[in-house]
């Protein structure tokens, strides 16, 4: 399920150059070619070399490919629930070392963690599109009415959207009569 809350995400009103950091110099002060080959370790041995600033987007970067390793892992292997909380573990992330959350938008994260916690076996994950306040929930088939009147109820005033989503195998060639 996507909820589209509307909320302008903060990063949207400052300063988008903020959130751009020069990845290649960071890698290369690690004495490595690509962020994408540098441990949370390496990292955290040189961060008196590294901004504060782009110390915590490098951290948020690097744990993001290892949990997108995790995530594959736990698809291939049908684990929902270890998917669903690195999904999880992907929004806290964002908004402590990308810093591309706000307080509305973590309210409606928090209502969303909390149903799920007092509803088992009902929100499996959720995360967040750092963009425009879009949440990406992964919800079982049979909690989604009560989960929507719940978010709605707490959250009408900033009229939230809701979407249900279907799990595909991805881009792909369709071949139709038309084509």
């Amino acid at each position: 399920m996507m909820l589209k809350s509307d909320i302008l995400n903060h990063i949207i009103l400052g300063d988008p150059q903020a959130h751009t950091t020069p990845w290649n110099d960071v890698s290369k002060t690690i004495g490595k070619t690509s962020l994408r080959d540098v441990t949370l370790k390496e990292l955290s041995d040189s961060q008196n070399t590294l901004d504060p600033a782009i110390f915590t987007r490098a951290k948020y970067v690097i744990s993001a490919n290892e949990r997108a390793i995790a995530a594959e892992k736990a698809l291939e292997n049908k684990d929902s629930p270890y998917f669903g909380k690195l999904m999880v573990e992907t929004y806290r992330s964002l908004r402590n070392n990308y810093e591309v959350s706000c307080e509305d938008v973590d309210q409606l994260m928090e209502a969303i963690l909390q149903y799920g916690e007092n509803q088992p076996d009902s929100v499996l994950g959720t995360t967040l599109n750092c963009t425009i306040g879009c949440i990406v929930i992964m919800i079982n088939k049979s909690a989604v009415s009560g989960f929507i009147e719940h978010i709605w109820t707490k959250f009408k005033d900033k009229t939230p959207k809701f979407y249900i989503l279907r799990p595909s195998y991805g881009a792909r060639v369709l071949r139709t009569p038309f084509i």
